[in-house]
């Protein structure tokens, strides 16, 4: 998870393969800094705080988010939550929120957002999220999203699920997640067509100090 010393550009992570509409493969990048942007601006006058956005917002991390995860001494998480954005390369926006902004619209982009927490020797899954939007078609319907929280996990396929769960907050982890799901755009809505089919696979690294989330 190093930056290429020939081209300059971030290593790939992570894939997101997916069946929704004509389907595709996207792509997750290592996190690098590219210093200051209109973004970074904005959280400093907000919070008082410095950070940096990521050269790409594709990329996969993930973070502790149990409640040890403010514990002077480090140790395993009780809870891990891994969120991963994907695109179609390892694209730099511009430093302009609003041009950023419209220029997300027209790519074609996915999340995937999910979380286990830790039960004795176990890891059960608690949450799995995914959003497809295809930047591309210009079909209204060219945006997907599936929510699952607890109970709700039982609407989803899931064929796949291995995550290699990591000794502290400072190692990477692999992931492996080979799904169905049916739409759920909101928590607690009732699930419907379409289902979609997912292969999601590739290292997370632990959230960077530095980072703009």
């Amino acid at each position: 998870m190093t930056l290429s010393a020939c081209t300059d550009a971030p290593d790939e992570v992570a894939t997101f393969q997916h069946d929704f509409g004509t389907g595709g493969t996207l792509r997750a990048y290592a996190a690098a800094a590219d210093g200051q942007r209109q973004a970074d601006q904005v959280a400093t006058r907000a919070y008082g705080t410095q950070t940096q956005s990521p050269r790409t917002p594709y990329l996969c991390v993930w973070r502790d988010t149990g409640p040890g995860r403010f514990r002077a001494a480090g140790g395993a998480p009780t809870e891990l939550f891994l969120t991963c954005v994907f695109g179609s390369d390892a694209w730099t926006p511009p430093p302009n929120l609003l041009q950023e902004a419209e220029a997300r619209a027209r790519r074609d982009e996915a999340v995937l957002r999910a979380q286990w927490r830790r039960n004795g020797s176990s890891w059960p899954l608690t949450r799995l999220e995914v959003e497809i939007h295809r930047g591309t078609n210009p079909d209204p319907d060219a945006r997907f999203r599936s929510v699952h929280f607890e109970d709700e996990l039982a609407a989803v396929t899931l064929r796949e699920s291995e995550i290699a769960f990591p000794a502290s907050a400072k190692d990477p982890v692999r992931f492996r997640i080979v799904a169905s799901l049916p739409r759920r755009r909101n928590r607690g809505e009732p699930v419907s067509a379409p289902a979609v089919a997912l292969t999601i696979a590739g290292t997370a690294q632990p959230m960077p100090d530095w980072m703009n989330y």
